[in-house]
Parts: C-alpha cells; sequence; structure tokens
C-alpha cells in the first residue's frame, strides 16, 4: 500500500454490497469526517469501499455507526452537469465498529460491584477497583479481520 489514511467517521449512507462481473462482492457506503472548529468547521465526505467480507460487514454496520476505517485513499474527478467534481474515495483494508447511532464512545461501561460477600464467595481478591472496564462490543468481536 503506498499510503495509509485512519479517520474517525460516520456511516452516512446504508453500507451496500455491490458484485462486479467476476462475481465478487465488494461493500461501498459514504463516511463522514467533521475537521476543524467553530467558523472553521467543516465536514469531509468519503466514498469508502471493502472487499473483506463484505456480505457479512453489511448486517454488521449501519448509517449512523461511529467507526474507524483505514486504508488507502485516492482522489478522482469525474464531470456531473458540465462541472469538474472532485471525490476522495478510500479503499478500506480495516473497520472498527466504535459505537452505534444513539451510543456513546466516550463513555465507559460502569459494571456493578460485588460485595465483599460476593468475592469472598466466589474467590476474588479485596483488591480495589474504579468500577469501570472497558466496554465490550460484541460487534468488533465477530467482524473477521
Amino acid at each position: 500500500m503506498s499510503n495509509t489514511f485512519t479517520s474517525l467517521v460516520r456511516i452516512g449512507t446504508e453500507p451496500e454490497v455491490k458484485f462486479i462481473p467476476s462475481g465478487k462482492a465488494v461493500l461501498s457506503f459514504s463516511a463522514a469526517s467533521t475537521v476543524g472548529y467553530g467558523d472553521k468547521k467543516q465536514t469531509i465526505w468519503l466514498r469508502v469501499t471493502s472487499w473483506q467480507n463484505p456480505e457479512k460487514m453489511a448486517t454488521m454496520l449501519a448509517k449512523g455507526n461511529q467507526i474507524v476505517v483505514s486504508g488507502e485513499l485516492s482522489q478522482r474527478e469525474y464531470t456531473k452537469d458540465g462541472q469538474t467534481k472532485t471525490s476522495l474515495e478510500l479503499n478500506a483494508n480495516n473497520i472498527e465498529l466504535i459505537s452505534g447511532q444513539n451510543q456513546s464512545a466516550q463513555q465507559p461501561t460502569r459494571l456493578p460491584q460485588p460485595t465483599p460477600q460476593q468475592r469472598a464467595a466466589s474467590g476474588h481478591s479485596q483488591q480495589k477497583s474504579n468500577g469501570y472496564a472497558p466496554q465490550h462490543h460484541e460487534e468488533i468481536d465477530e467482524i473477521p479481520f
């Protein structure tokens, strides 16, 4: 790979599986990344394609999901209505699901703390804990790469 681009993005269209003439499947969707702040804030749109297990990934991803995507970035020019436009395209080799549309990836999952009796019964030590555990996303475990 000649270049690698990685970004936190939000999926902007429902992921779609298409088949090329040889019968191989490809997943494609658009994704948005917001850069800058204040008056200089802008949204950059990417057209994302993935060739790695596209049919399975299409069932796991949805419009509004927040993901980290990385791969080879390219720029393509095309003409629409007589005007030359530019499209940023990302051939993804890694997609990581961060959160669904209504979830917050920034909030750790707070686990209930066992009582001292429960700890003693289960053989756990009296180790102190801050009550937080890393979020576990079963969806990520199922993505095969």
